[in-house]
């Protein structure tokens, strides 16, 4: 009877480069029959991803996502002004600041902490957007005319 050995990855290069993965090394050192199984539900999460692709409105959603994090990410001013406005709009004193997610391109999944961190800051958000669009910061009016 031969042993067999399997290996179970998410597809990334280190396991599945033909050249230098993980199967590889163990074909080399163990001299087995080795069977790769790309996850289930990494492949399911990847069809999900391409599928979406295809629908507007879903990239519109995450396009919104991604340029609210790019704006505040890239920006040292509008993260101060956001974070001042957190402690402005703060009921509770000891307020834990939201840093904003930045959503994976790869994984449509991803996007769930990105929009919670969102909708957590979404009041300071709001406002500091509206000071900026009247202050003729014309990226703030795009940004606010999308949240």
């Amino acid at each position: 009877m031969m042993k067999f050995i399997s290996e179970a990855s998410d597809g990334a290069s280190l396991m599945t480069d033909w050249k230098n993965d993980v199967g590889v090394i163990m074909r080399e050192l163990h001299n087995h029959i080795l069977v790769y199984i790309h996850c289930v539900a990494d492949h399911l999460v990847l069809l999900a991803g391409q599928a979406c692709k295809n629908v507007d409105s879903f990239m519109e959603y995450h396009i919104t996502i991604k340029n609210v994090y790019c704006s505040y990410h890239n920006s040292a001013i509008w993260y101060n002004l956001l974070r001042e406005m957190e402690f402005i709009l703060a009921d509770d004193i000891a307020l834990k600041l939201i840093s904003l997610k930045d959503p994976s391109r790869f994984r449509w999944l991803s996007s769930e902490n990105p929009v919670k961190a969102i909708c957590k800051v979404y009041p300071a958000l709001v406002r500091t957007l509206e000071n900026q669009v009247v202050a003729n910061c014309t990226e703030a009016k795009g940004a606010l005319l999308r949240v």
